[in-house]
């Protein structure tokens, strides 16, 4: 009998806590973009920020003082120029869409393309906890490239001075999920 009494004793304790949860917002909220911006990468031998480019850019969200912004991203980028490419990202918490400056969530992280590779699809994860809550912000992938070799780097006329982003647009090769919680 005794079995039983510390059951039925559970019982309330489990339906108050349940009915307290339910009383709070949602725990988590997921905000997705599989639109990238650009549809193409600039090559350059001596990087400048004209030459860094937003890729994906989610916003603007309002987000609370102590919430995580866990985030992931996946993306196919060609090579065509027939060397070698570093490919550079990097991810901010910025004031706008269009914004390739701002608080650096993750830092940079470059990896190289080949020309045998052809095709290299990247990913970058990480997160952002916020000590203070803030208004109207983004998150924005910012891309930039780099080659020492003429033919890759536009200062060979003629040359493929560039990466292409595969599935410009919302064609599905790609995506930036944000998770806050």
């Amino acid at each position: 009998m005794r079995p039983n009494l510390f059951v039925t004793s559970l019982v309330p304790v489990l339906l108050s806590t349940s009915v307290l949860v339910a009383a709070h917002k949602p725990v988590v909220s997921l905000h997705r973009t599989d639109t990238e911006l650009v549809p193409h990468i600039p090559v350059r031998a001596d990087l400048q920020s004209k030459d860094f480019q937003v890729l994906y850019s989610i916003g603007p969200l309002s987000i609370e003082a102590g919430e995580l912004v866990d985030f992931r991203l996946q993306a196919e980028i060609t090579n065509n120029c027939g060397g070698n490419i570093g490919l550079g990202r990097y991810i901010v918490r910025a004031d706008s869409a269009a914004a390739i400056t701002g608080t650096i969530v993750n830092k940079a992280v470059m990896s190289n393309i080949t020309k045998d590779e052809h095709h290299e699809v990247i990913a970058h994860s990480g997160f952002d906890h916020l000590r203070t809550s803030v208004e109207g912000v983004y998150y924005n992938v910012i891309v930039y490239a780099a080659s020492s070799k003429p033919a890759c780097n536009g200062t060979n006329p003629g040359g493929a001075n560039r990466l292409s982003v595969e599935g410009f647009g919302n064609r599905g090769f790609g995506f930036f999920v944000l998770e806050v919680r």
